[in-house]
């Protein structure tokens, strides 16, 4: 689509080229761009599209960018070989105006071989990832979808790399499509196992990374060529192209390539929706933060999982009866997970769940509420305990992060007795962390006593500033406390050789 009510597309002109037996024919018809409006349910006559000109050559599989001020598209040829070898060009609009379109730079063109059939999604930090189809070296054989990371300009572009096994075979795949709402990637295949010809099928991922690859099944595929599959935002809508029996046969009743469109089924649809935020803000949602969801019930034994950036509030399609994990992350802050699930639902529902991630700043003390100890005592309450669980699931989420756990006492006995106390409790919450699966070396047991009081008025040992000295005061209270805080890289080793080198003796 063009515009919501605009159709772009490439054709021949007329079908004389298909029933005509001499070259020169070919040479006098060239595939090219046509657009036609949408009226009501069907669409007006097209009409020549001239704005990409192809001077010569065929041009034909547009898209654009994510913001739509980019569109590539392909202009191909017949080499010596008789061969047709195709490059992608990509015009950039200016001031309201398409600018003469310029071919992309030799390692998306690669020399000899054809290139085609761009297709956008977007990425992290504001950049886009170019999708296409090449037959150069090193892939799975056949035409393979390959990818290269665009910069935010649109001008730079990465070396391609190959987009894996999970979707390229040793046949052929084609006419690559993400579907930015639903966060799905759609492409066509010969290699898969099909219903017959190319196929329509869909995955979850990213670059080379993939799962739930799944073939579309029918109406959508066919026992023939079925491509050029299209979502049209998220009205359920789209089309695609095939070469099935029952359209216009000129030649042989498959012989010919037609557009078609489709509809969804209206059905009951659940999906999960919010922001994430800094903690403490809520008035603008964090830039490049990714949110990850993950189906953890299995009933229907396929697992879901999927992912979406949220510079905006985030969008997941779940389904009823199964439980999920959403995960939020961003450079420079610690994961954060929630679960979602949709029970009993008698209508379509969407869920809302905001995240407010911390920063991760290294030797900086993060308290744990309610981790407090009876006094002279390292046991851990039954609150604690509960805290922390909160403590595991943040180790869960960041399992690259290594931890030091610090141990407070108040003021109230010998020094040395105290560091020994406080030692005790922060092994005991190591020790609680380590039964509930974290891994050892990524704890740290540190007691400092009454070295480092959180309510400065209470290391007077003779008086509690609140309750003249007597009893357990609250800010004694306070002060036995336990904290963690974020060990940079260095620190983590070191403590990790430590505990190998006591281990050995």
């Amino acid at each position: 689509m063009w515009d919501d009510s605009t159709l772009l597309f490439a054709s021949l002109q007329s079908d004389t080229l298909i029933t005509g037996k001499k070259m020169d024919v070919l040479s006098e018809h060239l595939i090219r761009f046509f657009t036609a409006k949408q009226e009501g349910k069907s669409y007006t006559k097209a009409r020549p599209f001239n704005t990409f000109k192809g001077n010569g050559q065929h041009v034909a599989n547009g898209a654009f960018s994510t913001d739509k001020d980019r569109f590539y598209f392909t202009k191909c040829k017949r080499n010596d070989d008789s061969k047709i070898i195709c490059s992608i060009y990509m015009s950039r609009k200016e001031n309201g105006e398409w600018q003469e379109p310029a071919k992309l730079n030799k390692e998306i063109n690669k020399e000899g071989y054809t290139n085609t059939q761009p297709a956008i999604a977007p990425y992290r930090n504001g950049r886009e990832i170019l999708y296409f189809v090449s037959n150069r070296p090193d892939g799975e054989g056949g035409k393979d979808i390959w990818y290269s990371v665009i910069d935010e300009d649109g001008e730079d572009y990465r070396r391609p790399r190959n987009a894996g096994s999970s979707i390229n075979t040793k046949g052929d795949e084609a006419t690559p499509f993400f579907h930015e709402p639903s966060n799905t990637f759609y492409f066509s295949s010969n290699g898969q196992m099909t219903m017959g010809g190319y196929d329509i099928y869909k995955a979850k991922g990213s670059k080379n990374r993939w799962n739930n690859v799944a073939n579309m099944g029918k109406p959508l595929n066919s026992s023939t060529d079925d491509m050029y599959f299209r979502l049209s935002g998220t009205s359920g809508t789209g089309f695609m192209v095939s070469n099935r029996p029952g359209i216009f046969s000129i030649r042989s009743e498959t012989c010919c390539d037609d557009i078609f469109s489709f509809r969804y089924y209206d059905k009951m649809r659940f999906a999960v929706t919010g922001n994430v935020y800094e903690e403490g803000e809520q008035d603008n949602p964090l830039d490049n933060a990714v949110v990850e969801l993950e189906q953890v019930s299995n009933k229907d034994q396929t697992a879901q999982s999927d992912s979406a950036l949220a510079n905006k509030p985030y969008l997941l399609p779940i389904s009823m009866n199964q439980k999920y994990k959403l995960t939020a992350s961003r450079d420079g802050y610690l994961a954060s997970s929630q679960t979602v699930s949709i029970e009993e639902a008698m209508r379509s529902d969407t869920i809302t769940k905001d995240f407010y991630l911390t920063k991760k700043v290294t030797n900086q003390a993060y308290k744990l509420e309610n981790i407090y100890y009876d006094y002279d005592k390292w046991d851990l309450r039954k609150q604690a305990k509960k805290t922390l669980d909160t403590l595991y699931q943040i180790l869960v989420d960041n399992p690259d992060i290594a931890i030091e756990l610090r141990s407070h006492t108040d003021s109230r006995g010998a020094n040395d007795y105290n560091k020994k106390l406080s030692q005790k409790r922060a092994e005991s919450c190591v020790d609680y962390l380590i039964q509930k699966g974290i891994d050892k070396n990524r704890l740290v047991a540190e007691g400092y006593g009454e070295s480092k009081p959180l309510v400065e008025g209470c290391t007077q040992k003779e008086e509690c500033p609140e309750e003249g000295g007597k009893g357990d005061c609250p800010c004694y209270q306070k002060n036995r406390r336990t904290e963690f805080t974020i060990l940079d890289e260095t620190e983590a080793k070191v403590s990790d050789q430590d505990q190998k080198t006591e281990e050995s003796q």
